[in-house]
């Protein structure tokens, strides 16, 4: 085989390749010859075909798999040869080829660029620390206690309004017939809050305790309940008690109802999660600030392909968020999103490229304890479905593979801020969150 550079232009690599025809009618032969012992034809015994026959029908088939096999290995020989570190998939054009002759193509190839050292005890960095105030705490009791409010029964006689809890028995019927789950006594409904089918809450407005109601509606056409959807309803229902919303008392007796021995113990838990969010927070910045830097520091060449795929990826993802549109609401075409989305998508490529090669320089490597956590960590984004997670990672090797990259960003990260001058500040919750909203896009 032959292998001749024709042209170097900054990542840009190609080759003249040549391949005996030596060599690849030798592979055709064998191919033939492997074909022979498995076919049947009229009059011969199975492996008994003449080989004169079997290049007649299969030599058009052996010759495409020849080729395509030989294109490959030679391809990656050269590559090989030429020490080349590959940045895409490489470009294969046919010059010339003829049965019995000489196969000439053409190889094309990016190569990753060569990524330069940089002293990291230069880089200066703010490590910040969350300082959990008693506004932030209250912001989150307030979270929490919407998903458990309180109702007291009303001491005046009134009728129901949106935002009251009422008492009821109910008992639903289909064409004159009670169906099963329609029927239910001593339930606390929350007028306005569209847990029952559209329409019933709406009936229960301005009543009285105490009255009967016939309440009409229509199962949704998408009911969960074959049975029932789309049909008629009607469920005859008694109110019993009318409640009003009643302000959340945070005391020993509503920690018991999440879960908490005590109000105190309820409180350390919510300020130990907060300062979880504000370490992930400040976490986040850091990383930001030193991406920032580095990519500063580096003055590489990119491989347009990998920048090309990557910009594409971008730019799909915005189209699947339906935030392809300006700042007054016009839809941004195809172009528009690449020309804003470009830079994004170079500095991408820029860190990946060169947090791979501080991870390759300087040995830091993926665990099958990392993978593990990893894994873990993403099957926790999925309760009650955790085993299936796994499961599939498992099953999937070029997934659970996929897995490494932020694992290995994140012991890069490490690496380098271990060699960086490092200052500490203390900053509240609601900073590091404005903190972390600037430049987002950047990240």
């Amino acid at each position: 085989m032959l292998v001749e550079k024709i042209s170097e232009k900054k990542l840009e690599r190609e080759y003249n390749v040549t391949v005996p025809a030596e060599k690849i009618n030798n592979a055709v032969n064998n191919k033939l010859a492997a074909i022979s012992k498995n076919i049947k034809m009229p009059g011969f015994r199975a492996g008994k075909v003449p080989l004169n026959l079997v290049k007649q029908k299969y030599n058009g088939q052996a010759l495409s798999e020849v080729l395509e096999d030989t294109i490959n290995e030679a391809t990656s020989a050269a590559i090989k040869d030429n020490n080349l570190k590959v940045a895409s998939q490489p470009k294969i054009q046919v010059v010339e080829f003829a049965e019995g002759k000489d196969l000439k193509y053409k190889l094309s190839v990016e190569v990753l660029p060569e990524v330069p050292e940089i002293k990291f005890e230069k880089i200066k960095l703010n490590k910040f620390k969350p300082e959990i105030q008693e506004a932030d705490l209250k912001e989150l009791f307030d979270i929490i206690t919407k998903n458990y409010k309180n109702f007291e029964e009303i001491k005046e006689a009134r009728k129901t309004k949106s935002g009251d809890a009422v008492l009821i028995d109910f008992k639903g019927f289909v064409d004159n017939v009670a169906f099963p789950g329609g029927e239910a006594t001593g339930y606390q409904l929350e007028l306005g809050s569209n847990s029952f089918i559209p329409g019933f809450e709406d009936q229960l407005i301005g009543k009285n305790a105490g009255d009967e109601v016939k309440v009409n509606v229509k199962f949704p056409e998408e009911y969960h309940s074959k049975d029932l959807a789309g049909k008629d309803a009607l469920f005859e229902v008694k109110i019993h008690k009318i409640k009003a919303a009643a302000d959340t008392v945070l005391n020993d007796e509503f920690a018991k109802k999440v879960g908490y021995e005590s109000i105190d113990e309820f409180r350390k838990q919510l300020t130990s999660e907060l300062e979880t969010d504000g370490n992930n927070i400040a976490r986040v910045i850091l990383k930001r600030d030193l991406f920032d830097q580095l990519a500063d520091a580096y003055k590489i060449d990119l491989p347009s392909q990998m920048v090309e795929n990557e910009l594409k990826s971008v730019v799909e993802q915005i189209k699947q968020a339906k935030e392809n549109v300006d700042e007054k609401g016009n839809e941004l075409t195809e172009e528009d999103l690449r020309k804003k989305f470009l830079k994004l998508a170079e500095r991408r490529v820029l860190l990946g490229i060169v947090v791979t090669e501080i991870a390759v320089k300087n040995n830091i490597q993926v665990t099958r304890e990392d993978i593990n956590k990893a894994l873990a960590d993403e099957a926790a984004r999925y309760p009650g479905q955790q085993q299936q997670v796994i499961d599939f990672y498992r099953k999937n090797p070029q997934a659970l593979e996929r897995l490494k990259g932020p694992v290995i960003e994140e012991k890069v990260v490490d690496f380098i801020v271990s060699k960086s001058k490092i200052s500490e500040d203390a900053k509240s919750l609601g900073d590091l969150k404005k903190l972390v909203l600037e430049n987002n896009n950047n990240f």
